[in-house]
């Protein structure tokens, strides 16, 4: 049997359109953190988690290949409820 594919890691994290809550808190609720592999599934729950505060009214992601193509860049982006 072929073993599958090993995930690429998070090579860089951040987060924007936040201004009440720090990235730092943002990322420790949502279990991300640089050299985790990264895939869709860690992001869709990744997401989940950060919307289920019910203190953003969005929660998006995106992850590309990083310039090395070793790993992704990955940013979360929220809108804060006012």
């Amino acid at each position: 049997p072929v073993a599958a594919p090993a995930a690429f890691p998070i090579q860089t994290l951040k987060v924007k359109g936040n201004r009440i809550y720090p990235a730092e808190a943002i990322l420790k609720l949502a279990g991300l953190r640089v050299g985790l592999p990264a895939d869709a599934a860690l992001f869709d729950a990744a997401r989940e988690k950060i919307a289920a505060t019910g203190v953003f009214q969005r929660v998006a992601y995106r992850y590309t290949p990083s310039a090395d193509k070793k790993g992704y860049d990955a940013e979360i982006e929220v809108d804060e409820v006012e």
